[in-house]
């Protein structure tokens, strides 16, 4: 029971770090994006 809470917990750490790198990834392109289009139009 403890190994699975262990684990479980652990789980929600990875995802959590998966979900933040995701948010910062997709931060970043859109930084780099929107000021291309601000140039263009």
């Amino acid at each position: 029971m403890v190994h699975f809470y262990a684990l479980s917990r652990f789980i929600s750490i990875f995802n959590s770090r998966i979900c933040l790198y995701f948010l910062i990834v997709i931060t970043s392109a859109m930084l780099q994006i929107y000021p291309c289009r601000l140039s263009l139009s």
